[in-house]
């Protein structure tokens, strides 16, 4: 059951760098040709969701050197897939994950105004089916914004040109 709770946790994070790497293309030319470029980015989402979940076994809590190898990563990304500064990736990335963790961080807080510390204890403390489901609810939610955002941007960008 840990294999199925472990694919799970590389799932929310691939998916968590696809959405990062969904703001950048809405933002930054690319460096590639379309085929190339969804190739590469989904090379590099899964290399770095595998160091997430590395990382998360180590402390499943919100750790820095997990927020720490997720900026860098995602940077490094960022500048391989697309043409800009490292700086413009960086932050972008470090917007980025302060988003995640806040809704992380908002859901919990909600939890707990609706008496649910227990689950919380389990969903920050174990690969449990409890936390499966808050991964599913938090990265369904975390796509929709993302989608929104990135429609946002084309759309300021359309009326800019």
């Amino acid at each position: 059951m840990i294999g199925v709770h472990i694919i799970a946790e590389w799932l929310a994070a691939f998916i968590e760098s696809i959405l990062y790497f969904k703001i950048v293309s809405v933002i930054f030319e690319t460096q590639f040709s379309k085929k190339k470029q969804i190739k590469f980015g989904l090379f590099l989402s899964a290399f770095i969701a595998i160091g997430i979940v590395m990382l998360n076994m180590v402390d499943l809590s919100i750790s820095l050197p997990t927020l720490g190898y997720a900026a860098i990563s995602y940077t490094l990304g960022g500048k391989i897939l697309y043409r800009g500064r490292f700086s413009e990736f960086l932050l972008i990335a470090i917007g980025y994950i302060a988003f995640l963790t806040g809704m992380d961080m908002g859901t919990v807080f909600l939890m707990t105004k609706l008496g649910m510390t227990s689950v919380i204890e389990i969903v920050l403390s174990d690969f449990g089916i409890e936390r499966i489901i808050f991964i599913v609810f938090i990265k369904l939610v975390e796509c929709l914004l993302v989608c929104l955002f990135c429609e946002i941007i084309k759309k300021r960008r359309r009326k800019e040109k």
